[in-house]
């Protein structure tokens, strides 16, 4: 289990400090350090509770659009925070965290989100060309340390004052706006949160909870693996690369599945009346206006 946090800067990128070994899910709640653990479900005899997850979005996610690659049970004390990172491959990540019961929120303050339910973690995604501001990949490589943007302890000297931006503004200098950064809340027994993909993001764990979540490459957004796999060219630690992606799109009569599937939304919705009709999925004008780009862009 993870404890405290990963990948905070100034963190060995491969140190111990922050894992230890845990022999039960009794260990993660009780232990007075808040640890983070995340149990993969990789049997392909097991029926873990994120296979009950209903994806949204059958145009993008739907049978034979989208590819389970991963699903995870993750078991969180308040207080545990992983820092910036993407997720694996260019995919989606679909989570939800499960209802608590009252006598487990203590004493301490309780948020409550959008819907009334208790929030349980804290997504806070950074704009995907800051990449480089975010996530000094450069720097982790040379040091063996991570390095990047400190959220919760920044020196007031690292940023610009409100006149240079103006400064920079009026000379049109590329790059003069600091990042904006999106806050997303995921509830205990409230919506799911669908992550993007390769979109930096830190996590917040503000009550102990258990969040569900299964991982997907859909083939309208190939481009996202593309990015990913020539981004990760350049880490020193490599990533995990699923079948999927390392086997099954090298793989000839995949490749031919998934072109030709693309091929026949992008001349669906080149049609007029039916629209983007594929494989049974009636998108809307709209959708199926977006559906055609996606296809144009994975091909």
């Amino acid at each position: 289990a993870m404890v405290g946090g990963w990948g905070e800067p100034g963190d060995l990128a491969q140190g111990a400090d922050h894992l230890t070994l845990v022999n039960s899910i009794a260990e993660v709640l009780q232990d007075t350090r808040p640890l983070n653990l995340q149990m993969f479900h990789r049997d392909k005899a097991e029926e873990p509770l994120a296979s009950e997850l209903r994806w949204p979005c059958p145009e993008f996610f739907g049978e034979q659009r989208g590819f389970s690659v991963d699903k995870a049970t993750r078991i969180s004390q308040r207080g545990a925070v992983t820092w910036w990172h993407l997720d694996d491959c260019g995919e989606f990540t679909y989570q939800a965290a499960l209802p608590l019961l009252e006598h487990t929120f203590g004493n301490h303050s309780l948020l409550l989100g959008p819907t009334g339910k208790p929030v349980v973690k804290i997504f806070i995604f950074a704009d995907k060309k800051a990449y480089d501001l975010i996530v000094q990949d450069e720097e982790v490589n040379r040091t063996g340390r991570f390095h990047g943007l400190h959220l919760l302890d920044s020196p007031e000297l690292c940023f610009p004052s409100p006149q240079d931006l103006e400064k920079a503004d009026n000379k049109n200098v590329s790059g003069s706006e600091w990042p904006v950064f999106t806050v997303a809340l995921l509830e205990a027994g409230g919506p799911p949160l669908l992550s993007p993909p390769n979109v930096q993001h830190v996590v917040l764990t503000l009550q102990n909870c258990v969040m569900v979540e299964e991982r997907l490459v859909s083939v309208l957004f190939l481009d996202e693996v593309a990015y990913f796999l020539n981004l990760v060219n350049s880490w020193a630690e490599p990533p995990i690369l699923y079948d999927f992606v390392r086997e099954g799109l090298r793989n000839a009569a995949t490749v031919d599945t998934v072109v030709d599937l693309l091929l026949t939304i992008l001349d669906g919705e080149c049609g007029a009346s039916n629209s983007g009709d594929v494989g049974g999925i009636h998108p809307s004008p709209a959708i199926g206006k977006v559906t055609k780009e996606r296809a144009f862009l994975s091909l």
